[in-house]
């Protein structure tokens, strides 16, 4: 009977490290497993910018499908413009060509994984779309065929009427509000919401904007989206966003709580071992 209950206690134990475990790094599937409860929003669909919204996606295992805009430099009015046509000419053989400046400072950065294309009808960036002049030359056709369907899958979610999310950061109140209005008229069974995300020191608290969550956080600059310093951020932000009000509010004073104890642990230890080395 004694030894029944040490291999309770050790199980026990077990389950509990992975969980924290579980918890630090793959957030989402922890929330499902604790309390059994799915995310608010059934699609999330990145709305370009750059690719840190989808770098984190992936690292939160939150990505389940690629969208049209997921790894594309774009500014508003690049998206702007893309969406009212619809998408048309996104990806085509006709106005898509070789980005000589983006290759050049791939090149300056020792980055040659890439060989990064543009839209010269929406003047859109696509860093990541082919590896290669020779990829780009000989593969077009298979390339186009892919973001061919993931238009066809945004389009798709977006008609469903399932909750969906679409996610942009550095964009402005007025913006946010404008792309909320163009999917509202092209997609009228739409149930979405815009992820506002902005900078910590844009001021975002008064925007009072149906449909439109505002969020600001430190951001890496755009040659440093892989930084893991920034991975707690987001972890953070995709947390908050997909499980207000369906995890217990308890959970995130808990959460709060603890990250401020293992900061103030790490920070007594760091003075700890610089009184020691003095």
């Amino acid at each position: 009977m004694l030894y029944h209950k040490d291999v309770q206690g050790t199980e026990s134990h077990v389950r509990h490290v992975e969980n924290t475990f579980l918890f630090l790094q793959e957030p989402n599937a922890f929330c499902r497993r604790r309390f059994q409860c799915e995310p608010k929003y059934k699609h999330i669909i990145p709305m370009g910018r750059a690719c840190q919204i989808v770098i984190h996606l992936q690292r939160n295992g939150l990505r389940k499908c690629a969208y049209p805009f997921d790894a594309t430099r774009t500014t508003f009015e690049s998206l702007k413009a893309v969406l009212q046509n619809d998408l048309e000419d996104f990806f085509t053989k006709e106005v898509i060509v070789p980005d000589e400046k983006f290759i050049e400072a791939f090149v300056r950065q020792g980055n040659h994984a890439w060989f990064p294309v543009i839209n010269t009808r929406y003047n859109i960036n696509f860093p990541h779309a082919f590896k290669s002049r020779e990829h780009f030359l000989h593969s077009f056709a298979e390339v186009e065929a892919a973001f061919r369907r993931r238009t066809i899958r945004m389009f798709a979610a977006l008609d469903s009427g399932d909750s969906t999310l679409l996610v942009r950061y550095h964009i402005s109140k007025a913006e946010a509000a404008e792309l909320r209005d163009i999917i509202r008229r092209k997609f009228p069974c739409a149930r979405f919401d815009v992820l506002a995300i902005n900078d910590a020191d844009v001021v975002c608290h008064d925007w009072q904007l149906e449909n439109v969550i505002p969020y600001r956080m430190a951001l890496a600059a755009g040659t440093h989206a892989m930084d893991p310093a920034f991975d707690a951020n987001w972890r953070r932000l995709y947390l908050r966003v997909l499980y207000t009000g369906t995890v217990p509010k308890l959970f995130f004073v808990i959460r709060f709580f603890f990250y401020r104890c293992v900061r103030l642990v790490g920070r007594l230890r760091m003075r700890m071992c610089d009184m020691r080395g003095s």
